[in-house]
């Protein structure tokens, strides 16, 4: 279902009990949350566009999992049973959900999440 960009809001705004074990999307989600709030632009259209970017962060790790698993080329049986090796479509749509991710944080004026003390940081 849809998220509701008030009660986000209002969860961050009143702040996270600190013992809170974070994942790696939730550490982003925070990142850029507190950016927004620091240069006091915390609405509901930067939160709603935050979880946008959130979208496409989930999207680019499938696709870094899918090129992970199954490389740059891949290989698919053609209508007369023919095997052919092609380009895994992946690579080119993480290019594009990356450049989207930069699009946003642009729009956002904000700089790339910063994920102090984990294994898995985007930058």
């Amino acid at each position: 279902g849809r998220l509701d960009f008030r009660e986000i809001f209002k969860t961050y705004v009143k702040g996270k009990n600190s013992m809170t074990i974070m994942t790696t999307e939730e550490k982003i989600r925070e990142s850029l949350l507190d950016q927004l709030k620091a240069q006091n632009k915390l609405t509901d259209y930067t939160v709603d566009l935050v979880e946008t970017y959130m979208k496409h962060w989930r999207l680019k790790e499938r696709l870094s999992d899918d090129i992970d698993k199954n490389g740059i080329r891949i290989t698919v049986s053609t209508g007369n049973g023919h095997d052919k090796t092609l380009a895994n479509p992946s690579v080119t749509d993480l290019q594009r959900e990356t450049s989207i991710m930069l699009q946003i944080l642009d729009k956002l004026d904000l700089r790339t999440p910063v994920i102090v003390g984990s294994s898995d940081d985007y930058l």
